[in-house]
C-alpha cells in the first residue's frame, strides 16, 4: 500500500512540475517606457526605451509600439519624429510579448508644440518644400533630393536637415542618398527647413527601394497605357491666373510581365509635375490644370516586375478650351 502512496504522490508530483512550465502559470511580463523628452516644438524627434521592461520567470522577445500617429515599429530602442500644423498630443503604446507569449502594455503621453518656444510668432514661418529625381527603382537605388523650392518666411533659411527614413540624416541642399535594403521597402523621407529666427517647417516624402526576389534573367514587362478623354469639370473666366480643370481616366491593364513575374509596382508621372505609385493595375483619375488656350502633357507609366526589372509606356494628353477670359457664352 505505502508503495503505491509513493507511486501516486510521484505521477502528482510530475503533473505539477509539467504544469509550473505551462503558460498556466506563467506570468505576464512588465512593460515600462522611457522616453528622452516628453514634450517639444515640431518636428520633435523622441527616443522610446522599454529596456527597463522585466519578466519575472522568462525573457521579453518582442517589443511593439504603436506611436499615435498612425505609425509602429519594433524594438527595445527606436526613435520616431513627429511632424504636426498644430498642437497636438500623442498616446505612445508598448506591448511587449514573452518567450511563452504572454504579453502586458503600457502608455506615455508625448505632447508636440509648434515652433521653437524661443521663436517669434507671426505668419511668416518659413515653408519646406522638396523633389526627387527618382522615386523608386532598383538597389543600390541613388535619389537626389533638391529642396531649392523652399522659403524662409520672415527669416533667411539656414540649415535643410534630411531624415532618410533608413536610420540615415544628413544635411546640406541639394543632397544625394543611396538605399540599400535586404528587402524591397518602403521609405519617409523628411526634411526640416530652418530659418535664422529658429523656425521651422518639415516636409515628407515615401521612396520605395526594390530587391529583386526573383530575378531569372527573364524579359523586363511590357507598360500599356490608355487615356481616355480629357473632361472639362471647370471651365474659367479668369485664365491664365484662375486655370480651367480636366479629368483625364489613365487605364494601364494591357500592361504584362513576362511569363512566371508579376508587376510589383506602377509609376505614374502625368507630365505637370505631379507623381503617383500604386501597387495595382487599377485606372488611376488625374486633374490637369489649364491655362492657356490648348497644352499638352506627356504621361509616362513605368512598370516594375518582381525582377527588378522595367517597363515603359508614354501617351499625349492634349487639353483645349478656345474660350479666353471674358469669352464663355453663359447662355450654353
Amino acid at each position: 500500500m505505502r508503495r503505491a502512496w509513493v507511486i501516486l504522490l510521484g505521477i502528482l508530483l510530475a503533473v505539477l512540475l509539467a504544469l509550473a512550465g505551462c503558460d498556466l502559470f506563467n506570468q505576464s511580463p512588465i512593460a515600462r517606457i522611457a522616453a528622452s523628452v516628453l514634450s517639444g516644438a515640431s518636428p520633435l524627434t523622441v527616443t522610446f526605451d522599454a529596456s527597463e521592461s522585466t519578466d519575472p520567470d522568462g525573457v521579453i522577445i518582442n517589443y511593439l509600439w504603436d506611436f499615435g500617429d498612425g505609425d509602429t515599429a519594433n524594438g527595445e530602442t527606436v526613435p520616431h519624429t513627429y511632424i504636426t500644423r498644430g498642437p497636438e498630443t500623442f498616446t505612445v503604446t508598448l506591448r511587449v510579448t514573452d518567450d511563452r507569449g504572454a504579453q502586458s502594455e503600457t502608455t506615455q503621453s508625448i505632447e508636440v508644440l509648434i515652433g521653437s518656444p524661443d521663436a517669434p510668432g507671426g505668419d511668416g514661418l518659413p515653408v519646406a518644400r522638396f523633389t526627387s529625381n527618382r522615386l523608386i527603382g532598383l538597389i543600390p537605388f541613388t535619389v537626389t533630393f533638391d529642396a531649392s523650392g523652399s522659403t524662409g518666411g520672415d527669416g533667411d533659411i539656414i540649415e535643410f536637415d534630411w531624415d532618410f527614413g533608413d536610420g540615415e540624416q544628413g544635411v546640406g541642399n541639394p543632397i544625394t542618398h543611396t538605399y540599400e535594403p535586404e528587402n524591397t521597402d518602403e521609405f519617409t523621407v523628411t526634411l526640416f527647413v530652418w530659418n535664422d529666427q529658429g523656425q521651422v517647417d518639415a516636409e515628407q516624402m515615401v521612396v520605395i527601394a526594390i530587391v529583386p526576389a526573383n530575378n531569372t534573367g527573364d524579359e523586363e514587362p511590357t507598360a500599356e497605357l490608355v487615356a481616355s478623354d480629357p473632361n472639362m469639370i471647370h471651365e474659367s473666366e479668369e485664365r491664365p491666373t484662375i486655370p480651367s480643370l480636366f479629368e483625364v481616366d489613365l487605364d494601364p491593364r494591357g500592361s504584362f510581365a513576362d511569363a512566371g513575374h508579376e508587376i510589383e509596382y506602377y509609376l505614374w508621372d502625368f507630365g505637370d509635375g505631379d507623381y503617383q505609385i500604386e501597387e495595382s493595375d487599377l485606372e488611376v483619375t488625374h486633374v490637369y490644370e489649364l491655362r492657356a488656350e490648348t497644352t499638352t502633357f506627356v504621361v509616362t507609366l513605368t512598370v516594375f516586375d518582381d525582377q527588378g526589372l522595367e517597363g515603359i509606356a508614354t501617351v499625349n494628353v492634349t487639353l483645349n478650351d478656345p474660350f479666353g477670359p471674358g469669352d464663355i457664352d453663359d447662355d450654353d
